[in-house]
């Protein structure tokens, strides 16, 4: 999936709504309670990595870890994210488009 390809699935709101309950779900499975609220002003991806990334800074850096062996993100994709000075956008990011795969391949691969 490119990123071509994930803009356009975020135009779908049954695809937003699966990929914001994976996010919730691998969250959860690491012990951590959140919600997500949508702000209509602003594009979801932004909104969706902005809100990630607000709860990535409060994480330790084995809380870190673990979110991210949960989430199933590549080591590369992590390290390249985390070397960015942007208060965890790009590691955010890559999170989201993970998660939205994830709920792409479900929905068009699962028998």
């Amino acid at each position: 999936m490119n990123q071509l390809e994930l803009n356009d699935f975020f135009n779908n709101k049954e695809f937003i709504e699966n990929t914001i309950s994976q996010l919730i779900k691998d969250f959860n499975r690491c012990g951590w309670e959140i919600e997500f609220e949508l702000n209509t002003l602003i594009p979801i991806k932004e909104d969706l990595t902005n809100q990630i990334a607000s709860r990535l800074i409060r994480l330790s850096g084995t809380e870190l870890q673990q979110f991210i062996y949960t989430v199933d993100l590549k080591e590369n994709k992590f390290l390249n994210a985390v070397t960015m000075d942007d208060d965890f956008k790009s590691l955010a990011g890559e999170i989201l488009k993970r998660e939205a795969l994830k709920v792409f391949i479900r929905s068009n691969y699962s028998e």
